[in-house]
């Protein structure tokens, strides 16, 4: 009887450190264990188990509570991470550190890396459409539970079906993914997929200001939305894991993973100012209309870019389409 209020934001506040730690790792290690021409295999294969985990886990957590109780589960969950740090025991990693490099501090290393980014066009354009993913992933959470209040039956059933489709989408698209191989078409289906995701905005939006309000209609939209966003996320790990050298590898993810934590809570918060101004409708379609407009000129200015010099870049041949 131990445990108050004060534990847990403790707790999350560790769990949310070790996290800030562990989360770059998992995309940073990838290549230097996979053939580049697997890399976007293994990346929709984490996606799917980290989107099949999000779905059957709150499912798992909630029988195990009620059967077992809190402490028998919080003492399964502390084992589960103790298991998988032995098995990354196993990992064998390279050591591609050069000798001659100097240990420097975190900040030091952090501001190495923001200086590495902004060294090459095509990292930073490929870090504005993570901004762009994070930030519209954001926008969705916030909207979809105001879109299922405004549909026909009860609120909380829509809710659970648009978001049970979501997840599927994520979960599906992942594991085609693993299977079909789209190493070289990283590009095309980063902004594709970025595209076709304001695409389905619009036509949600369309049918909703038709005056369609069965959610059944909606559960295929939602889980094409799922679906684009997991092969936009794919492409844009894997493209910064092709163009990115192993050494610096750790900091260019972790400045991604801090640009997409920042981005989800300002969506949440301007989509949640927004909605007390325009229909979740016409929001949903100016966000379609956004994304569109943002992968069109960006897909364009990418392609402009000319590959860098041998030397400063790493970039696999088979990138090249």
């Amino acid at each position: 009887n131990l445990i108050n209020i004060q534990a847990i934001f403790i707790s999350q506040v560790l769990l949310s450190v070790c996290a800030a730690f562990f989360n770059p790792a998992i995309p940073a290690v990838i290549p230097q264990i996979i053939d580049k021409s697997q890399l976007a295999k293994a990346n929709s294969m984490t996606g799917f188990i980290r989107g099949f985990s999000s779905m059957i886990g709150p499912i798992l957590g909630g029988i195990a509570v009620a059967s077992l109780g809190y402490a028998a589960v919080f003492a399964f969950n502390a084992l589960s991470f103790i298991i998988s740090a032995a098995f990354e025991c196993f990992l064998e990693i390279p050591n591609h550190r050069n000798k001659q490099i100097a240990r420097v501090g975190i900040i030091r290393n952090a501001i190495e890396g923001l200086e590495y980014i902004f060294r090459f066009k095509k990292l930073i354009i490929i870090l504005i459409m993570v901004a762009v993913i994070h930030f519209f992933v954001g926008s969705i959470e916030v909207l979809i539970p105001v879109f299922s209040s405004q549909l026909a039956g009860t609120g909380a059933k829509n809710l659970g079906y648009i978001q049970t489709f979501f997840g599927l989408g994520t979960v599906l698209t992942a594991l085609i993914i693993s299977f079909y191989n789209i190493n070289g078409k990283e590009v095309s289906l980063l902004f594709g997929g970025v595209l076709a995701f304001g695409a389905v905005c619009l036509a949600i939006a369309y049918l909703s200001i038709s005056g369609i309000n069965s959610v059944m209609i909606y559960l295929g939209p939602f889980l094409l939305l799922g679906s684009f966003i997991i092969l936009a996320a794919t492409c844009f790990r894997t493209l910064l894991q092709k163009t990115v050298e192993n050494e610096i590898a750790g900091r260019v993810f972790g400045a991604a993973g801090t640009i997409g934590d920042i981005s989800i809570p300002i969506a949440m918060l301007t989509y949640g100012f927004l909605l007390r101004l325009v229909t979740c409708s016409w929001l949903l379609a100016t966000t379609g209309t956004v994304l569109i407009l943002l992968s069109g000129l960006f897909y364009c200015s990418y392609r402009r870019i000319d590959v860098p010099d041998k030397g400063h870049l790493m970039i696999d041949p088979e990138f090249h389409e």
